[in-house]
């Protein structure tokens, strides 16, 4: 049995990730 706490935790970090280069895309543009 799979501890329920790792697919949230995986997510978030694509999310996160995801978000990251969005930031960094809108600075470069920006810049």
């Amino acid at each position: 049995r799979q501890m329920p706490e790792i697919a949230p935790i995986m997510e978030g970090k694509e999310g996160y990730k995801k978000t990251e280069i969005e930031k960094l895309e809108q600075f470069l543009k920006e810049s």
